[in-house]
């Protein structure tokens, strides 16, 4: 014999058989929704941002509010407000809004004694269990982590816990993961229940693709490793391998990161690119003897024997400066042949490149450095190719 069900029917006898913990479910209201009586508490009577009035541990208001009132039943309805429940519930539009209704404040007076009575919290925990145990009885959630996750998320949006359940298979940590991201994009920052899961419902199952760990909107962001920052993540890396294998290695670089690591390797560090310059200058009588090739993205200047002196990456912020001379002078046949579409010959003054951004810097009076360092084209000596 078969039964045909309505989706209303499967949804109470899934239930029945397999309803959430209890004290789950209280734990994680307590801690998450409430945390721990700072956000929200049993005994509240307010009004939200909206203007609406709100009571108790789950800030009941309209519908859920319905639901508070069916489970005080008429004695206790009758004995504080003088009506029975269907009255009570026809009249939630009545005193929806903060002190609208006439008699709004007899309203507050009678709600503030039934919170502070010995059955209100115990009433209060069965309507808020009802009210979860339905909005998540279209998942698989049995741990108290899964629970609480699915509270989380219930209690901001129903319909994203759907959307976010049927996304990921109702996979709790996929969905906690994408609502705590979609928080931090929304609001500017990480909400504390994506704090509250981690710290008070830790993962204890099995090894697994993937655990929500995040602990602020900084872990959802793509992270940039500066591989050429002297001491930096790159460098504590390298320091922490084991020396043999990293020997063993074979790593294949272009010319620009090979240039980038010679550079990095006979020079120190400058950030600042007036220090930059005087610290070049110290390496030659005279302005004048500097040679200077850039682009949009660094500098690397000569002397005018085309003796390397320095270097500065205009994106990273930071360049160097030899500290011993000579480095650049290699014989004509370990030269690396570069192409430069952008390189013409003169006559008398040999090859040379003009460039838009980059000029020899001037000297001021009292041989200070000029505020525009950069403002006239120099002259270009002979090639020089760093290998």
């Amino acid at each position: 014999m078969k039964i045909k069900l309505t989706e209303s029917q499967y949804k109470k006898i899934r239930l029945m058989e397999s309803p959430l913990s209890e004290p789950s479910v209280k734990q994680a209201i307590w801690t998450i929704i409430a945390r721990g009586g700072k956000s929200k508490d049993y005994k509240h009577f307010g009004k939200d941002r909206l203007g609406k009035t709100y009571i108790g541990i789950l800030h009941f208001t309209g519908s859920g509010l319905g639901r508070l009132y069916k489970k005080m039943g008429n004695s206790i309805t009758q004995e504080y407000f003088g009506k029975d429940v269907d009255q009570m519930i026809e009249e939630i539009p009545t005193y929806l809004i903060w002190e609208e209704a006439e008699d709004f404040n007899n309203y507050r007076n009678q709600w503030k004694k039934f919170l502070s009575s010995p059955s209100s919290i115990g009433i209060q925990d069965e309507a808020a269990y009802d009210k979860f145990n339905d909005r998540l009885s279209d998942t698989s959630f049995s741990s108290e982590r899964e629970i609480a996750i699915g509270i989380s998320i219930a209690n901001s949006s129903p319909t994203l816990l759907k959307d976010l359940g049927a996304e990921h298979e109702w996979d709790a940590e996929k969905m906690i993961r994408d609502y705590c991201k979609a928080q931090c994009k929304s609001e500017k920052k990480f909400r504390s229940r994506c704090t509250v899961i981690n710290q008070h419902f830790p993962y204890k199952g099995t090894d697994r693709e993937y655990v929500f760990k995040a602990t602020s909107c900084e872990d959802f962001k793509e992270k940039k490793i500066d591989t050429w920052e002297k001491d930096g993540p790159y460098d504590e890396w390298m320091d922490s391998q084991n020396e043999s294998l990293i020997k063993k290695r074979k790593i294949k670089l272009t010319e620009s990161q090979y240039k980038k690591v010679l550079l990095r390797e006979f020079g120190e560090t400058v950030r600042d690119p007036k220090e930059w310059y005087l610290r070049v200058l110290e390496w030659v009588d005279s302005s004048k003897d500097l040679d200077f090739e850039t682009d949009e993205y660094e500098v690397v200047v000569y002397d005018k024997n085309g003796s390397y002196l320095g270097y500065y990456d205009k994106e990273q912020g930071f360049g160097f400066v030899v500290t011993e001379y000579g480095i650049g002078l290699e014989d004509e046949e370990d030269i690396i042949d570069e192409d430069d579409a952008s390189t013409t010959t003169s006559s008398s003054s040999g090859s040379y490149t003009q460039w838009d951004d980059l000029v020899s810097p001037v000297r001021g009076p009292d041989n200070t450095l000029d505020n525009t360092p950069w403002s006239v084209s120099p002259a270009r000596g002979p090639a020089n190719t760093l290998t």
